[in-house]
């Protein structure tokens, strides 16, 4: 077979990667140089010695990639690949490293089998031999024909010449040993010599022709990184589901070509650091010239685009990995650059009168350090603030301090005292309603003083609040502390990033350290200060907040107030320090026995129950197509409310999005309570893993919507969930096969209800809840099958805008716009091709509508925002000036399902609204009495309306009052909460 298909090629009748080609040989193994007969070398010997008949087929790579060859020549059935691939390899597996079969055909759509055989090639590689690499067509996605030439020709000096393919001349090229080039955005050679310098030496040696040989053809492909911002092992990690598709011989040779292919157009991410799905939603608003405009693929456009323009790839930019001893060198370095300044310009703490809070500052020298705390202590707070510096026996410039503070409490002792007993002797001299226990080495973050005094302040059972504390690495020191059974204490998330979700959110915790603790001061007095039996230092605020929790207070971590800390600063030694921690562990202990007796023990299971002290609250998981932020409209706004009621009434949120989220953190953290847990940095590839890891921590998951049930079913199924224990409740948001049987009516298109409810609702029967919206979607689950489905509904708060009738112009429309097949894109195309022209003919100049929402990236709205009547304001997170300016809102809606948020909305600010009769109908409001309401499809209906509401006040009064009282009667708050306490569960449980 090897020799008919090398000699069946040699007159170029058969496929070019079995012609065997004599010079080349000769060229490439020294051995068969001076052979006068080449070709009967190779059959008798090269064959046996591992040579490759062409540079077109790599023996090596082809033997190496494919387990199943190398082991039918081990036990003799074959003589080499060569021959495998001639007989049965060629129709689905690769010859080359450079040549992807799957990804070729996949490319390109007309290289049927059909094609192939009507064009005399033997299989797709001949076809890219003889035709696809002269047409330009690419083979594999590390080798781009178009950027090989023009790389060649712009930056090496030598074009390849018309009439030649890139490929041939590529791999001539690299025989030749005359270096790397570029063949792709996908590759970096020079970083992959500097990080991996063994190859360097390897292609010196010419063991590989070249970088990207070496990477595609290695035996271990998951063991190198192709470029500086993609990482194999963490792909791999991050994403399981790839495991059984990825390896020698399999569907890709590495996670990398996974990613490639499929991962970055799913929006993976390709290191721990680059959120592809936050680049790729922001790329429009990058200016490129046409050129780059082309770049579609999302990880190409970030590194040929997003990385020269410095755009960012992440809500959090990139991890800041430096050593911690460079980090705090840097941190000391920062404050003695300081103080100079301070020298000039003293920090003046003078009170007139009570001071809003008292902060004790505890120094044994480092002047430059505490000067550079003091000033940033006085920075963050404008108002009065008590400074009691106690000089515990210092023996540098410290002694000098009042050279450079001014209008403090100055406490010196000759010897060293220690924290506690410096603390203590403080105290006395407290004048303020607040007392700040504050460490000399720190940085406080804007507003850190003033978050502290309003969380005391807002609620009179919390005693001691404490901050976020950041190292000097940028990592983590605590996000609020944990006790032990054994009395030993954690830093919760110590080392991790501070931006993780885990650590922004505020909850009641064991206690909070004392780089950063701030108490009542009458609190502290009944108390009597810090124990003096852990003098001088370490776990005494450990002890202090178990007496406040004694006491019956509770104390919570702030992640609003951020504290960035040189730890160790103020010790001798970190060893020292040490010490005394594990002397003074022993004694708390001994102390606190009977209360640490129902503490979790030290163990990383009992972590996540740990991280909460006091009352157990029942906690919800929140699982949403997205993160719900409310100018992302729809069912968004509902389940940002549902989400803010439930946080409210003492549950415990935690927010999972199924698609993840590309909105920048700020927004996000501003749309929730603070004591929601949002995991931002997580989507449906994470959540397998996300949801063993809390196997046992919910009480409730909560799915907001029947499609992310049936997508995660087997996930959830594989937790085998004690029903008793955690329940599921699927939200329906709004019955999608209603939907589709109406725009099936509209298109004049069969349909089966009961085959749609039977897919929507395929897993509906493991939840133990399912809620709808309105009693009318409740009626049809309970016909097919679900006699059990609640209604929960809506809630609005009523709140009218000011404006009179008189003073009000325009139209709003509130709605955001996901693609053109959706409810409100055929509404509001609808609304401007038929029935605003009929509105403008008779309010002339008045007429004008407003457009308000958001837009999915790529969705094309020129047809809406060139007419001369509209005004685009895109997604507006405060809509009260919108609704307080304009006189009517509009929903001339034609299909849909669930009720119209878009109408509660408009009634709660006092606005009219003009809507279809099927919006009335879900609602089961009343024509003239909270609403007008035109037949669907009347546009000329719908525009009389809207003309009549524009010109009659008394209409307008009667239809603003009358949809203002539904709204108070049917969507309050109290009737919210009753509905959902009969879904939830029991608000605490003991431990």
């Amino acid at each position: 077979m090897v020799l008919e298909t090398l000699t069946g090629s040699a007159d170029g009748g058969g496929p070019l990667w079995g012609r065997f080609d004599p010079d080349w040989y000769r060229r490439t193994y020294p051995i068969a140089a001076e052979e006068a007969d080449p070709l009967e070398f190779y059959l008798t010997q090269g064959m046996k010695l591992g040579h490759s008949p062409n540079r077109y087929f790599d023996e090596a790579f082809y033997v190496s990639e494919y387990d199943q060859v190398a082991q039918e020549i081990a036990e003799g059935r074959i003589t080499c690949g060569f021959e495998h691939y001639s007989q049965s390899g060629r129709s689905e597996r690769s010859a080359h490293w450079l040549f992807e079969p799957g990804f070729y055909r996949q490319l390109h759509a007309d290289l049927t089998d059909a094609a192939l055989i009507k064009g005399g090639f033997t299989n797709l590689y001949d076809h890219y031999l003889k035709r696809g690499a002269q047409e330009g067509r690419q083979a594999h996605l590390l080798f781009s024909p178009q950027i090989y030439r023009r790389h060649m020709a712009d930056n090496v000096g030598h074009p390849v010449p018309h009439g030649v393919a890139a490929f041939q001349h590529y791999l001539a090229w690299i025989d030749e040993g005359r270096g790397d080039v570029t063949t792709s955005p996908y590759f970096d050679a020079a970083w992959y010599y500097l990080h991996y310098p063994d190859v360097e030496q390897a292609v010196a040696e010419q063991r590989f022709k070249c970088a990207l040989h070496h990477y595609l053809s290695n035996p271990d492909p998951s063991a190198f990184d192709p470029l500086e911002h993609f990482r194999e092992r963490f792909y791999i990690e991050r994403y399981g589901d790839i495991e059984k598709v990825i390896g020698r011989g399999k569907w890709f040779r590495n996670a990398y070509l996974h990613f490639l292919r499929y991962g970055q157009h799913e929006l993976r991410n390709p290191t721990n650091y680059i959120n592809l799905q936050y680049y790729w939603a922001r790329r429009s608003s990058v200016v490129v010239n046409a050129e780059l405009a082309k770049v579609v693929d999302p990880f190409a456009h970030l590194l040929t685009v997003g990385l020269l323009k410095g755009l960012p790839f992440a809500p959090t930019g990139a991890p800041i990995d430096v050593p911690e001893k460079q980090a705090r060198a840097l941190f000391l370095s920062h404050a003695e650059n300081m103080a100079p300044q301070h020298a000039r310009r003293p920090i003046d703490f003078t009170v007139d009168g009570r001071a809003d809070v008292c902060v004790i500052v505890v120094v044994h020298n480092h002047l430059a350090m505490t000067l550079m705390t003091l000033a940033s202590l006085r920075d963050n707070y404008a108002g009065a603030l008590q400074l009691i510096l106690v000089d515990s026996g210092s023996t540098d410039e410290v002694k000098q301090i009042q050279r450079y503070v001014t209008g403090m409490v100055h406490m010196r002792f000759e010897t060293n005292v220690g924290f506690i007993h410096a603390c203590n002797s403080a105290l006395l001299h407290a004048n303020a309603p607040f007392i700040l226990f504050l460490n000399n080495d720190v940085k406080l973050s804007t507003g850190a003083i003033a978050a502290a005094m309003a969380r005391l302040e807002a609620d009179p059972h919390v005693g001691v609040v404490g901050a976020k504390v950041i190292r000097t690495n940028e990592k983590l020191q605590e996000a609020g502390c944990i006790i032990w059974r054994d009395g030993k204490t954690n830093g919760y998330m110590r080392d991790w990033a501070p931006l993780s979700p885990e650590a922004n959110f505020v909850r009641d915790v064991d206690f909070v350290s004392g780089v950063f603790l701030m108490t009542r001061a009458d609190l502290i007095a009944e108390i009597g200060g810090f124990d003096p039996q852990f003098a001088p230092a370490y776990y005494e605020d450990a002890d202090l907040c178990l007496q406040v929790w004694k006491e019956g207070y509770r104390v919570v971590y702030d992640p609003n107030v951020v504290v960035y800390h040189y730890e160790y600063g103020s010790s001798r030694d970190s060893g020292a320090a040490f010490g005394l921690m594990h002397r003074n562990q022993k004694a708390f202990h001994a102390k606190h026995f009977q209360a640490l007796k129902h503490r979790f023990p030290n163990t990383p299971e009992a972590l996540l129950e740990a991280r909460f002290a006091g009352r157990i609250q029942s906690k919800i998981l929140y699982i949403e197509d997205y993160i719900p932020l409310r100018s992302l409209g729809a069912g968004a706004v509902r389940s940002n409310d549902l989400i803010r009621v439930m946080a409210e009434a003492g549950y415990q949120v935690t927010v999972f999005p199924v698609h993840g989220t590309a909105a920048p953190l700020a927004e996000i953290y501003a749309d929730f309570p603070d004591n929601v847990e949002i995991i931002h940095d997580l989507n449906h590839h994470d959540f397998n893993k996300f949801i063993h890891d809390r196997k046992s921590y919910f009480d409730c998951i909560w799915i907001c919507r029947a499609h992310n049930l049936n997508f995660l079913y087997g996930y959830l199924e594989d937790l085998n969930l004690n029903p008793n224990k955690t329940s599921v409740v699927l939200d329906t948001e709004a019955i999608f096969s209603l939907r589709e049987e109406l725009q099936a009516k509209r298109e004049n298109r069969p349909f089966d209800l009961g085959e749609a409810m039977a897919r929507e609702f395929q897993h509906g029967h493991f939840c133990q809840e399912i809620i709808t919206v309105s009693p009318s979607e409740a009626e049809v689950l309970h016909k097919f099958g679900f006699p059990h489905a609640r209604v929960v509904g809506t809630y609005r708060p009523v709140t009218p805008t000011l404006r009179n009738f008189q003073d009000r112009d325009g139209l709003v429309f509130v709605g955001s716009l996901y693609a053109e097949n959706t409810p409100n894109y055929d509404s509001l195309n609808w609304f401007i091709e038929e029935i605003l022209p009929r509105v403008e003919a008779e309010l002339g100049w008045e007429t004008r509508l407003n457009l308000v929402g958001y837009v999915a990236p790529g969705l094309a709205l020129d047809r809406f925002l060139a007419h001369s009547r509209v005004t685009w304001h895109g997604p507006v997170a405060d809509l009260t000036p919108i609704y307080d300016a304009c006189r009517i809102a509009i929903a001339p809606t034609r299909f849909a399902a669930g009720t119209p948020y878009k109408v509660y909305e408009a009634a709660s600010f006092g606005v009219p609204t003009v809507i279809t009769d099927l919006l009335a109908a879900q609602l089961g409001w009343k024509h003239e009495q909270e609403v007008l309401a035109v037949p669907v499809d009347d546009a000329e209906g719908f525009a009389a309306a809207i003309v009549r509401l524009y010109r009659s006040e008394d209409l307008w009064q009667r239809l603003r009052q009358g949809s203002c009282d539904r709204l108070q009667s049917e969507h309050s708050k109290e009737r919210y909460k009753e509905a959902l306490s009969h879904v939830l569960p029991v608000l605490e449980r003991s431990r």
